[in-house]
């Protein structure tokens, strides 16, 4: 890959949801190498539908209450914005 790529919602869900171990393990692969490679991009829209589905519709769901955005793991010097979402989109 030699560009940005845009990270879709349904990406995210699969690699925090273990019940299609194959595509757990790839979606994980796939977003540790944009994510270390700076290519990855994401939206505050993903975010919200990545949100929607872990704390509806994903079994067993993540309880509202334990599904925070983390403010502190984004913050660093050169940190891609990609990374910033995602590490503020990451479960608690």
């Amino acid at each position: 890959m030699t560009g940005p790529c845009f990270v879709d919602a349904n990406v995210l869900v699969y690699a925090r949801d273990a019940r299609d171990p194959r595509k757990h393990a790839r979606a994980a692969d796939w977003l540790d190498h944009l994510w270390r490679t700076r290519f990855g991009r994401t939206s505050t829209q993903v975010i919200s539908q990545f949100y929607a589905v872990a704390t509806r519709k994903l079994k067993p769901a993540v309880a509202p209450g334990r599904c925070r955005l983390r403010r502190d793991a984004s913050r660093g010097r050169g940190a891609s914005p990609a990374r910033k979402a995602a590490a503020r989109a990451r479960m608690t």
